[in-house]
């Protein structure tokens, strides 16, 4: 019998018990794959980080969330659904799982990520404003943080007064910045700059 190579196969495995141990098994598995992405997160914001490619650079970071669409009826009329990937902040991902974050600033994060992709513009001053990505003014994305958090039947008076802590909090922690209120994901490039 000949030795053949699959090709373009695809494995789904899991981490062992310990997860700084990495994926449970045999050390020939990793061996054996030219890409290992792994993916952790919780229920808002999940992490893809590349632990090992074979012919480029390992260690890229993407963060992500999924966004549940309708696709219609079943014959029970049961809706149909299925997920979206939409790629989100990374730095602000990694910086959740190193410190306790709130449900809320997760939420004012996809709210900000959210009206960047829907409103967002690249402004002319790059002196004060990132070159390479958009920016959205304040008041869209506390729409965007408005509609997110009154959709859950909280009362209006307490989501204006929540938006302003979770920004300021975002803004204490590096996470976002703001000038003429106009507001962007801080990126490592900018950290110098702030």
């Amino acid at each position: 019998m000949r030795n053949r190579r699959v090709k373009d196969a695809s494995i789904v495995h899991h981490s062992g018990k310990d997860r700084n141990k990495g994926a449970r098994g045999h050390s020939s598995l990793r061996a054996a794959v030219d890409t290992e992405i792994e993916v952790k997160g919780d229920r808002m914001i999940r992490l893809a980080t590349c632990k090992k490619q074979r012919d480029l650079e390992n260690g890229k970071k993407v963060a992500f969330t999924l966004r549940v669409v309708d696709l219609g009826v079943d014959d029970e009329n049961d809706p149909i659904t299925s997920c979206v990937v939409e790629q989100t902040n990374a730095e602000f991902a990694l910086a959740s799982t190193s410190r306790k974050v709130s449900p809320n600033e997760r939420i004012a994060v996809q709210a900000l990520d959210d009206a960047i992709a829907s409103q967002g513009r690249k402004m002319a001053d790059h002196e004060n404003y990132p070159a390479n990505r958009k920016v959205v003014s304040r008041d869209n994305w506390r729409n965007s943080f408005m509609k997110m958090r009154i959709d859950s039947g909280v009362q209006t008076a307490s989501v204006k007064k929540d938006f302003d802590r979770q920004s300021a909090k975002l803004q204490e922690n590096g996470v976002i910045h703001a000038y003429n209120d106009m507001v962007w994901f801080v990126h490592e490039e900018d950290r110098q700059d702030i």
